[in-house]
């Protein structure tokens, strides 16, 4: 079995749950906080991430917060994080994929990201100014290439990645979440196993200066 590999900024907060509280004081949440309610906790960081990336930006912006740094600081943290659960874990990280992706899907819907297929998630990236083209192209029956070109914040992660030789054993973010959506739309349920539809191939994305190259296998249901 193939080893796999999760990039979510966020993972940190989702796997250290305990430290939730901690994270949260600087950012003036601490209202919705009450001793170990792992329910309110979670809807406080969903709250954080709203103000973060949708109506409450200005929350940031009045606390002079760079928020170009702070993307590029989250993506860096994703890749590291990444890497470190590979080699750590090893083909162990396959387990961790069903939770992953309703952890995810949670996600999306607490913050109202109506991203149920590949076409509107290709939209929202283009729209968002993340990416340049993203491409879905059939290599067969079974396996699919998930492409990504002109990502804007390829610059700060993909030189180290393919100077490290790291290209093929980490797995791209944008691909994570492709994959996940691949499967919704193939009609797998939060209860079923995620590879029972779709899953990576024993290599990784490979990447190149701007982009990544992705490939998934499909599987019959």
């Amino acid at each position: 079995m193939p080893h796999y590999l999760i990039a979510c900024p966020y993972s940190s907060y989702i796997i250290g749950r305990n430290s939730i509280r901690e994270r949260l004081l600087p950012y003036g949440y601490t209202e919705h906080l009450t001793a170990n309610n792992e329910h309110t906790e979670y809807k406080a960081l969903v709250k954080l991430m709203k103000a973060f990336m949708f109506s409450d930006i200005g929350d940031f912006i009045d606390m002079n917060v760079d928020i170009a740094f702070l993307t590029k600081l989250l993506h860096s943290h994703a890749y590291a994080l990444s890497l470190a659960l590979t080699e750590t874990l090893g083909e162990v990280q396959s387990i961790l994929m069903k939770n992953y992706a309703k952890q995810l899907l949670m996600m999306l819907d607490a913050l109202e990201l109506n991203l149920r297929d590949v076409t509107s998630y290709i939209t929202s990236l283009k729209k968002a100014g993340l990416v340049k083209e993203v491409k879905v192209r059939a290599l067969s029956s079974k396996e699919i290439e998930f492409i990504v070109k002109g990502c804007t914040l390829a610059p700060y992660t993909h030189r180290f990645v393919i100077n490290r030789g790291l290209s093929g054993k980490m797995l791209c973010p944008l691909a994570a979440i492709a994959m996940v959506i691949l499967a919704l739309e193939r009609g797998w349920k939060p209860d079923r196993g995620l590879f029972e539809y779709v899953r990576f191939m024993r290599e990784l994305s490979l990447f190149t200066e701007d982009g990544t190259r992705t490939k998934f296998e499909v599987v019959s249901v």
